[in-house]
């Protein structure tokens, strides 16, 4: 475990006290697996479907320079995230706050710069203040400077909803994002 620990701070680089704020304001869709069981939960055939929008504000590394023909330029990066949103349907609506963390390779070639990453991110929802962890896989384009369009895929699992039940969510966002 020590050596993992290890061997990403070594790879992610230098943090440095001067990152860039970065907001970023998608729209989400989630299907939603509750039982009160999580066997249950797995195994229902019909979802609940939310919508939602959620804002995000990360310390990013600025962007790397684009680079010559022929030449393409990488970096792995860590970036720290904190979140709030809301998700709702035609019965329930709920807001979320939370932080998480952004591990991404961010890429620059002679015309396009972009990044791909995974994220861990721990929300508390609801009037009841749940707990939940959500578990993303994503990508953006950087337009110009820091103005991006992107978007991101995952999981997210609830202990405990307002109803006692367990909670299994599938969630996408398609999101737009521009410098502070």
């Amino acid at each position: 475990m020590r050596a993992a620990i290890a061997v990403l701070l070594v790879t992610t680089g230098t943090s440095y006290a001067d990152r860039i704020p970065v907001i970023t304001l998608g729209g989400t869709i989630d299907f939603r697996f509750t039982s009160p069981t999580w066997d249950a939960a797995e195994k229902k055939q019909t979802p609940d479907a939310f919508g939602g929008a959620q804002l995000t504000l990360s310390f990013e590394d600025a962007p790397l320079p684009l680079t010559q023909w022929g030449h393409v330029a990488g970096e792995a990066r860590l970036v720290p995230e904190l979140i709030v949103g809301e998700l709702g349907n035609d019965q329930y609506a709920e807001g979320y706050v939370g932080a998480g963390l952004r591990g991404e390779i961010h890429m620059a070639g002679p015309k396009a710069r972009a990044g791909f990453y995974t994220a861990a991110r721990g929300l508390i929802i609801g009037a009841h203040r749940d707990s939940a962890a959500e578990f993303v896989i994503g990508d953006y384009i950087l337009l110009k400077s820091m103005t991006r369009i992107g978007v991101e895929g995952g999981a997210m699992v609830r202990p405990q909803d307002r109803d006692g039940n367990h909670e299994l969510d599938a969630t996408m966002r398609v999101y737009v994002g521009w410098r502070l």
